[in-house]
């Protein structure tokens, strides 16, 4: 397992793997998990978008050390390929499950491009810090913190690069705030249905997100009643989470279809691949043959193709005489059924008779 990590380029510990958390597959199943993988559906939460990233830059390290060779490729590539047919076949990937990307879609839903949009981050809250970060990664153009120490907002502004203000200019703030993530977690009301009000007014009701990251909340509820106010809380964002993440289960067993048939697809190629080199073979044999027949008898096209029939046949009817005298009779005929589709024939010799018909028939019908 050490090596298979080393070849993929993947960071393991052997001595971390427990029970459970490792496992092996081989040929097909391989192939399956594999594709499962790169397209999310082996992941906590389905559809997630950085597991075929994560799996992309293992493939990308690997190759850089020489650790991909001409079976690995190929086979990464038919996996991303299988990965881009489920998310544009699929909408596994267009519903959010976590709280964070809810919010994001939210704000992109009300203010639509974020790149002029601006949010006041309101306390230190590990939640509205990611709600803040995952807000910048959408495009958003302007960030402003407010905390009740100026040292530490200060601080915070420098590490996010982003502006601060003092906490006594909450009011003004949520004034130049299109969104307002409040985190201060004090246990009582941070932001008031007054204080909203009064921003929209100077604001000229343009709209403004709120959202609350505390528990309990640090906005007043009833600011949520307002006219161009739209309130979130942390419950309003799980549920949304929750509804997103049963509708990418719901889409999960397409997304599987999909796995599976390019598992299959890529499986049939491999073979086909595999026994080249032996049908070929078999077609310069049959070539030959046929040259050395029309050298012979080209003039005469029903002995040249009687001739020909016969030289076809004297292996694989030698090998079945040879294999029914070793007791291998019913296994024989089997394959010669399915190298040569003579049970096709015997049906349609079948469906043929029972066209005709019967004597009694006849003697009725006469």
């Amino acid at each position: 397992r050490g090596q298979l990590a080393q070849a993929l380029g993947l960071e393991f510990e052997l001595g971390l793997a427990t029970a459970g958390e490792a496992y092996i597959e081989t040929d097909e199943r391989a192939v399956t998990q594999l594709f499962a993988v790169a397209a999310a559906l082996d992941s906590a939460m389905p559809g997630e978008a950085q597991v075929l990233g994560q799996l992309k830059e293992s493939h990308r390290r690997a190759r850089d050390t020489g650790s991909i060779g001409p079976l690995l490729e190929p086979l990464l590539q038919a996996a991303y390929g299988c990965a881009k047919r489920v998310r544009t076949e699929t909408a596994l990937a267009q519903h959010p499950v976590s709280m964070v990307t809810v919010a994001r879609n939210v704000a992109r839903r009300l203010h639509g491009d974020l790149t002029p949009v601006s949010a006041l981050l309101i306390g230190p809250g590990d939640m509205g810090l990611m709600l803040a970060e995952a807000l910048r990664a959408g495009g958003l153009g302007r960030l402003t913190i407010l905390h009740p120490s100026v040292a530490r907002a200060a601080a915070m502004a420098q590490q996010l690069a982003c502006h601060y203000r003092p906490f006594a200019e909450l009011s003004a703030a949520l004034e130049d705030a299109d969104i307002a993530i409040s985190a201060m977690g004090l246990g009582r009301i941070v932001v008031t249905r007054a204080m909203v009000e009064a921003a929209l007014v100077a604001r000229r009701r343009r709209p403004v997100l709120l959202l609350d990251a505390a528990i309990p909340g640090d906005i007043e509820p009833a600011a949520g009643a307002l006219d161009d106010a739209f309130l979130y809380g942390m419950d309003d964002l799980d549920r949304l989470a929750q509804d997103g993440l049963s509708n990418r289960q719901s889409e999960a067993a397409a997304a599987r279809a999909i796995v599976a048939e390019a598992a299959a697809s890529y499986r049939s190629r491999l073979v086909a691949r595999e026994i080249a080199p032996a049908l070929g073979r078999l077609r310069a044999r049959f070539e030959r043959i046929r040259a050395e027949i029309l050298a012979t008898h080209g003039g005469d096209a029903d002995e040249a193709t009687r001739r020909l029939l016969n030289r076809l046949l004297h292996d694989p009817a030698t090998a079945l005489r040879r294999l029914a005298a070793d007791g291998e009779k019913a296994n024989a005929e089997r394959w010669l059924d399915r190298l040569f589709a003579t049970d096709e024939d015997d049906d349609a010799a079948a469906a043929v008779a029972d066209d005709k018909p019967k004597d009694k028939d006849r003697e009725a019908g006469a």
